[in-house]
């Protein structure tokens, strides 16, 4: 009886628990949909001050899988994006295709997703991910707020 048991508990339980976790990555990628605004960045060498973040907009439009970048009013690149929230710090996965380019570039960064505000932690496209939230020569800490949605600005505008 114990046998079938631990049978049934590795038959029926291990698709549950890999069910389980897509869908605990399906409430991230679905809670990251929307347009999100980088209000400040440090680390990497990457100086850009307020005003300027406010005088041309930039950051990422995610939705259904696809992910764009924006500059001003400008699309930048667009691909995908992926989320690993089972993994902690969390992890994702971002792969754009500037114009006229045939290889995307992925981005690995760590992120935290609090409502309205998401905190990315990456190196460089092509580099590895870091390990833990630090900004430092050669890793940036990204902070982007979401854009409020009206109805003629759809949240995943």
């Amino acid at each position: 009886m114990r046998l079938l048991v631990t049978f049934l508990v590795c038959v029926i339980g291990s698709p549950l628990t890999a069910l389980a976790t897509e869908q605990g990555a399906d409430k991230d990628q679905e809670a990251l949909e929307g347009k999100w605004v980088l209000t400040s960045v440090e680390g990497a060498g990457i100086m850009l001050s307020e005003s300027e973040l406010k005088r041309l907009p930039r950051g990422f439009i995610f939705e259904n899988g696809t992910a764009k970048s924006f500059h001003g009013d400008a699309i930048r690149a667009e691909g995908t994006y992926k989320t690993d929230p089972k993994t902690m710090p969390k992890q994702l996965d971002i792969t754009l295709m500037p114009p006229g380019t045939s290889e995307g570039e992925t981005v690995l960064a760590l992120y935290k997703l609090n409502r309205e505000r998401l905190t990315l932690c990456n190196r460089l496209p092509g580099k590895e991910r870091p390990a833990e939230f630090a900004a430092n020569e050669t890793t940036m800490i990204a902070v982007y707020v979401r854009e409020p949605s009206t109805d003629e600005n759809p949240r995943s505008n």
